[in-house]
Parts: structure tokens; C-alpha cells; sequence
């Protein structure tokens, strides 16, 4: 049985996933991740059946769909898998049990997510990049900049070195040591828990009075962005609205840790960032193959009481900005001056439907599947960054600073509203790069199904 939902006359759904290269000629599970506790070893000829008609259907490659694997003794995931053609490093699936919890925004975790100053600094230590609001790490007083020296007593090196630091991190219960941003060593016993994460991690305001560079009258706003969460857009919408009240003349987006949403909040932000020429007008594309050119449908700017009025947006972003992250750049460029410092993006200009096969009744048993079916481009046409954007201002990432005028990046936009241009920059390694093949560690962004920007409703079929 099929369900169709509609959102804003439209019936479907759309995701738009990011995942990391995937080489060779025909794939299969190998690689590729979501986590599929469900029967990952299961074989399912329904599933099956249903993976291959929706591939035929709708999948942006769809005539390199094949039809010479045995459905009986194929395992779902393996099936769906070497369907995938190899120019496509996107398409991925999941457990049901998976997808519904992702939907919430619950999580049961210490709440923060962490990275290497690889790049500039050769720093291979491991370094917190955000903390939730009411997370555990959170809770302790951890922020941003804290460096994590210990787990249990084993130095963070020598756990990487040993392949046991995913494990021993993943642990209920840990004693960590950090150094804080003053230097100091501190020692905490941390338990995970469950709360909502918050998608707005950090909103300021900024004048002469915090940045003595600013030019008198300028107020600048700064918004950490997360993830463009539909259940939690309020939280978005409240942070700019109070910005809009303050006047500020020029806005900082910070989204170098958003891999994407919802397209529909995605859209609701550059309404809110758009100038009033663009109100009305395309602000996504979305492009299907050519069979399927007739579901071809545009997202617009509508500008509401929150809309800003901006002279320029600065957009800070890297490797982990992708998705409905990047089409904010790239689909607010033709209307106004957005500057874009960083790195070089993630590189997912494409999108997918969502397809579940679940049983009926429940939401733990079955499968949701992701495959492309669709590129989004500007209202120019333009959009083919598959290997992501390149910055007008390269900034290698700061992980020794919290978030604020302190932060590289961010003094970098500061700098220029300030002056007109960008300040010369310079690096300090602070560890040899003999540690390069052996202290790198995974981070959320090398997962295979990162990046997400859901833009409609759900296809269900149920067995």
C-alpha cells in the first residue's frame, strides 16, 4: 500500500544525502554506512522487488539499473547497493528503527561531535568542534576549543593507534581529560543522556563595542547554524527575528558544521536573508532526469516580517557544509553579495527520494531508502559543485577558539566589513606530520549517508 503526504501541493519525498567517493564498477554494502540493525543480513524478495521498481522508476541513472540479480538470494542491503552506478557516491539506505529516531532530534549521546586542526595547523590532536545546549558535555561546561586528551586514563593517540577510540568513546560512561581554552587540565567523569539537540548553536550580535575594528553604526550578526530541522525551525526563526529588531546591517552564517535539513526550512532562511528584489522568485531548481522532466518544480523566496535587509551575506563553511548548506550559497548568489570564506565544500548538489518498505504497524522493522533522483541548480542554471564549492577566502578551520571574535573565520568576515578586505593569514603547525597516516581520525562528515535535506513527504509501501 502506497501513502502519499503532501506538503505544499506536492506529494513525495525528497532528501538530499551526501556520502563520501565510492570507486569501482559495482557496489555492494561494503563502505557505505547507515546503520541497519534490522535484518541487515536479511533477504526480502518484497524488498527486493520494491528496490528495483522505484530504481527503474525514478532513479536519476535509472538505465543503469540492472535486472541480472537474483531477488531470492540477494540480501536487501547488498541489493540495493549494486544497483548504484559508480558515478553515484550519494544513494544510500537504512534500518527503519534508524530513519524514525533521526526524525526526532532526540539523541542519546554525550551530545557534541569532534575533529584535527589537520589542515594549516598539522595538528592531529582531537579537538571538540560543537557541544549541544543540554547535552552532557554541555552540562560539564565543555565547549568548543577543548581539547580531549584522555579516555579512561589511555591517551587519545594511543587509543587511534590501536583502532579503540571509536569504541572506548562509545561507551555509556567515561572519564575524560581535557585541556581547556585557558590551558588548564581538567579531568570529568561524563555519562551520555537523552535530550533534543538545538540546531541554533551559537547568535550574537556584534558592534564597535565587541570588535573595536567595526565601523560606527555596524551591527553584525552571527548565526551558528546546525541542521535545517523542520520540528526545530522556531528555534531559527526567533534567533533572526531578533536580530532583524537590533538593526544589524550585515549577517555571518556559520554553517562549516551543517550537512543539511529539511529544503522547505532551507528555503524559509533565505527568505529571511534575500533582499526585497528577490521576493517571489526561484530559489531552488530542482532537476530530474529526462525521463522524468515533467516532476521538474522550483522552490521560492517568500519574504516575511522577519526578512532582513542586508548589505552583505558572509556564508563560513568546509568540508562539513553540504546540501541544503551549499544551496544556500550557491542559490542566494544571483541576488545578492554573498562572500563565502572557508574551505572547499562538502560537494552534494543532488537529491533524493525517500523511499520506506516497512511492516505494517511498525516503525523498527524495514528499510528507508535514498536513491538520487534529482540535481538542484540556481536560478541560472547553475549547481554541478560535485566537488563542492571553493571558498572567495580561504580559512583553514580554528578548533582552538569557542565560537566568537576570537575564531579566525569569523574575524576574517569582521575584518573585511571593517576594512573592505580580507587579512593575511598564517599557520603555526603545532604536531609533526609524521603522525598523518596514523593519528587521523573518522569525524561524523566521513560517514556515508552525511548530509541530508528533506523537501517533502514520504513514499511508505508496507508488507
Amino acid at each position: 500500500m502506497k501513502k502519499f503526504f503532501l506538503a505544499g501541493g506536492l506529494c513525495l519525498s525528497v532528501v538530499l544525502i551526501a556520502l563520501p567517493i565510492i570507486t569501482g564498477c559495482t557496489k555492494s554494502s561494503d563502505g557505505h554506512g547507515g546503520s541497519d540493525s534490522f535484518e541487515s543480513d536479511a533477504i526480502n524478495v518484497g524488498a527486493n522487488n520494491y528496490v528495483h521498481k522505484i530504481m527503474k522508476s525514478t532513479y536519476y541513472w535509472c538505465d543503469g539499473v540492472r535486472d541480472d540479480i537474483d531477488k531470492s538470494t540477494t540480501t536487501v542491503k547488498n541489493y540495493f547497493y549494486l544497483q548504484l552506478v559508480p558515478e553515484d557516491r550519494w544513494s544510500w539506505m537504512t534500518d527503519a528503527a534508524t530513519y524514525y529516531s533521526s526524525e526526532t532530534g532526540v539523541s542519546t549521546s554525550y551530545g557534541m561531535s569532534y575533529g584535527q586542526p589537520l589542515k594549516g595547523y598539522e595538528d592531529y590532536g582531537v579537538y571538540v568542534t560543537m557541544v549541544y545546549k543540554d547535552s552532557p558535555f554541555a552540562k560539564a561546561g565543555i565547549t568548543r576549543g577543548w581539547r580531549i586528551n584522555r579516555i579512561n586514563g589511555s591517551p587519545v593517540m594511543d587509543l587511534i593507534i590501536a583502532g579503540t577510540f571509536y569504541s572506548e568513546l562509545d561507551k555509556n560512561n567515561n572519564e575524560f581529560t581535557f585541556t581547556d581554552l585557558n590551558g588548564n587540565t581538567k579531568v570529568l567523569s561524563i555519562g551520555k543522556s537523552t535530550f533534543t539537540a538545538n540546531c541554533v548553536l551559537k547568535s550574537e550580535v556584534y558592534t564597535s563595542a565587541d570588535y573595536p575594528a567595526l565601523p560606527a553604526g555596524a551591527k553584525v550578526g552571527y548565526l551558528v547554524y546546525r541542521s535545517f530541522n523542520k520540528s526545530l525551525k522556531n528555534e531559527l526563526i526567533e534567533a533572526v527575528g531578533k536580530m532583524k529588531g537590533e538593526g544589524i546591517t550585515d549577517m555571518v552564517l556559520d554553517l562549516r558544521l551543517n550537512g543539511g535539513g529539511d529544503v522547505g526550512v532551507c528555503t524559509e532562511l533565505a527568505s529571511l536573508l534575500a533582499p526585497e528584489s528577490a521576493d517571489g522568485k526561484v530559489f531552488i531548481k530542482i532537476k530530474h532526469n529526462a525521463k522524468n522532466s515533467g516532476s521538474d518544480f522550483d522552490y521560492k523566496i517568500k519574504r516575511t516580517a522577519n526578512s532582513l535587509n542586508l548589505r552583505r551575506l558572509f556564508v563560513i563553511g568546509g568540508r562539513g557544509t553540504a546540501s541544503a548548506s551549499e544551496s544556500v550559497i550557491n542559490c542566494l548568489k544571483p541576488y545578492m553579495q554573498v562572500e563565502f570564506v572557508g574551505d572547499t565544500t562538502y560537494g552534494k548538489p543532488n537529491g533524493m527520494y525517500l523511499y520506506t518498505y516497512m511492516k505494517k504497524g511498525s516503525k523498527t522493522e524495514g528499510w528507508a531508502f535514498y536513491p538520487t533522483c534529482f540535481y538542484c541548480v540556481n536560478s541560472n542554471g547553475e549547481g554541478n559543485y560535485d566537488d563542492g564549492i571553493v571558498p572567495v577566502k580561504l580559512v583553514y578551520d580554528d578548533l582552538y577558539h569557542d565560537w566568537g571574535t576570537e575564531e579566525t573565520a569569523l574575524k576574517a568576515c569582521l575584518d573585511y566589513i571593517s576594512t573592505g578586505s580580507y587579512p593575511s593569514i598564517t599557520y603555526s603547525p603545532k604536531i609533526r606530520k609524521k603522525y598523518q597516516n596514523v593519528v587521523k581520525v573518522r569525524t561524523e562528515r566521513d560517514a556515508s549517508h552525511y548530509g541530508q535535506a528533506i523537501v517533502r513527504a514520504e513514499h511508505i509501501e508496507e508488507y
